[in-house]
């Protein structure tokens, strides 16, 4: 792969927490609309010079892949938590993976952001 020798200083790292207690909170009663008891999995990719940068988003997507490959169907189209969102599924020009992420809290999260960011 790639990535070993381009991007050496990249990891992954699995974080095991237990989510019975978020997942006993009923979804509208928090913005985070995500609930299902799986592991995080966070994978880092750093690389020195510009050579690599090129290729570093397929790399990053094999990567996804083989960490992700021996996981349940559910685990593998979770959307994962906010704070760590896939980066490859923001970039786009809609707000389809937002209104995945948040579920049926988005309109109401739209309407938050209008009073308190208008600007934005």
């Amino acid at each position: 792969m790639e990535l070993v020798k381009s991007a050496s200083l990249s990891f992954v790292m699995y974080e095991f927490f237990a989510f019975g207690k978020m997942a006993s909170v009923p979804v509208e009663f928090a913005a985070f609309s995500q609930r299902d008891d799986f592991v995080n999995v966070i994978c880092g990719v750093f690389w020195m010079g510009d050579e690599f940068s090129p290729r570093a988003r397929d790399e990053c997507l094999k990567l996804k892949n083989v960490v992700s490959g021996s996981s349940s169907t559910k685990a593998q189209e979770s959307l994962g938590y906010v704070n760590a969102a896939d980066i490859f599924s923001t970039l786009n020009e809609t707000d389809e993976y937002a209104r995945k992420l948040f579920g049926p809290n988005y309109a109401r999260l739209q309407q938050v952001k209008r009073k308190y960011d208008p600007d934005m």
